[in-house]
């Protein structure tokens, strides 16, 4: 008797420090699930064009104030780098399009622009999953985040026309161009679980020489709205 109830005791014992093992790997396992892994979204808004440099002909001129749409998806990876505070990195394909228009005193140019954009993105993000105790479940399901990309774009500029003083230069055709692309980006994101997520985000984005070379560095305000699926 006395040998089964010892063995009872251990078998506790052993089951006991089994289920602690087992719930600790499940909370540590949710966290990592949190807190690293790989992830698709895909997204969707509108672009407004802000500057632009003129040159040769068409010297002078002013971008004017156009409106236009972008989608996009994007292939990323993130992870901890601090108790509130995740990084992540991520490789975007964007298509946008809008007019793109320039006019001054004699001035007059007007186009279609289009560009398909490949850039990596680097940022961070604040996460207080681990502070939900004090701020509350809905606001620990917010998640701010910014950052910078860079790589490049193609470029097509079509119906091109461009007049100075009235006299045609450029007489409706079409340029391709391949450039480098920049951007700077913000955003908040929501969370509704550890693998699904919506976000919205503002964004600066600027284009090298396009239109053979006649237009530096346009600059676009974009926004966005998308969702996020990790797995």
């Amino acid at each position: 008797m006395k040998k089964l109830l010892t063995t009872l005791a251990l078998a506790c014992i052993a089951s006991g420090a089994f289920a602690n093992e087992v719930y600790f790997d499940t909370i540590s396992t949710k966290k990592a699930s949190r807190v690293h892994g790989s992830y698709i979204g895909v997204f969707g808004g509108g672009a407004h064009s802000q500057t632009a440099n003129f040159r040769e002909s068409l010297s002078g001129a002013k971008l004017q104030d156009d409106d236009g749409w972008l989608a996009g998806i994007e292939f990323g990876y993130e992870f901890e780098i601090l108790p509130v505070l995740t990084a992540f990195t991520e490789a975007e394909f964007t298509f946008m399009s809008t007019p793109l228009d320039g006019v001054a005193s004699g001035i007059e140019y007007r186009s279609d622009f289009r560009s398909v954009n490949a850039i990596f993105n680097f940022g961070v993000q604040l996460d207080l999953d681990d502070e939900r105790h004090d701020v509350g479940d809905f606001w620990s399901n917010f998640k701010p985040f910014a950052g910078v990309g860079v790589g490049g774009a193609w470029t097509r500029s079509s119906n091109r026309k461009g007049f100075v003083d009235d006299r045609p230069v450029i007489g409706g055709d079409n340029d391709n161009d391949l450039a480098w692309a920049y951007q700077v980006f913000a955003g908040v994101e929501y969370a509704f679980s550890d693998y699904v997520s919506i976000y919205g985000e503002w964004r600066r984005m600027i284009i090298g020489d396009i239109g053979d070379g006649l237009i530096d560095d346009p600059e676009f305000d974009l926004w966005a709205i998308g969702m996020k699926f990790k797995y």
